[in-house]
């Protein structure tokens, strides 16, 4: 059983509201459990956990210890973040072969709020090409076009953001910097990165880090 957190268990339209303010702030990391699942949500997971029968994950968009915190809590739950970027195993899956090869990748160097074990899908640093700096250096030309808009750099992603900005200006300018990028990583696009756009974040990352994936 696979649920979203943001637009499943939790209304999107709230998980929405909070990041917009958030981009007025312009701190989009999604560091912080701003929404939190009801407690008739959190309960029904927690039943549907305890039938041995049920491998039930839940996928988020969120940093691991931002969803860690949200439902982290609960006995035999799967948890997937910022959308395969990181995982963290229930106890009765650890001794899957599966879990297995993931648990012998890079342990996550985070304090769980529920004392779980978190893993990195990938590694980042297995792109090459010092592909991080090359986005930045694109899309920085960019914040310059479009006033307000702002560049966050995580160890996962690079990604340019303009909610909150003039967005007809600022689609305008979306194809003319998916270009740029393409010409800049022409290879690494082809191979081990992608240009994904949500809504108005336009982000550059390794292609493992996805939904499908995890």
């Amino acid at each position: 059983l696979i649920f979203n957190y943001t637009g499943t268990l939790v209304p999107n339209s709230l998980k929405s509201l909070n990041a917009w303010k958030s981009s007025l702030k312009r701190n989009l990391t999604h560091g912080k459990s701003d929404t939190k699942a009801p407690e008739n949500v959190l309960q029904t997971l927690q039943r549907l956990c305890d039938d041995p029968l049920n491998s039930v994950f839940v996928i988020s968009g969120m940093s691991p210890k931002a969803i860690d915190t949200a439902v982290g809590s609960i006995k035999n739950l799967n948890i997937v973040a910022r959308n395969g970027y990181g995982i963290s195993f229930a106890a009765n899956l650890k001794a899957n072969d599966t879990s297995k090869a993931i648990r012998n990748r890079l342990q996550l160097e985070m304090k769980s709020p529920n004392n779980r074990e978190w893993y990195k899908m990938g590694s980042s640093d297995d792109v090459g090409g010092n592909w991080q700096d090359r986005a930045y250096h694109v899309m920085k030309n960019f914040t310059w076009k479009v006033n307000g808009s702002t560049i966050h750099r995580e160890k996962w992603q690079v990604r340019w953001d303009y909610r909150g900005c003039n967005t007809d200006w600022a689609n305008t300018q979306v194809p003319y910097l998916v270009e740029r990028l393409e010409d800049e990583l022409p290879v690494l696009l082809t191979t081990r990165l992608q240009v994904l756009r949500l809504a108005e974040p336009i982000s550059v990352l390794p292609t493992w880090v996805r939904k499908g994936a995890a």
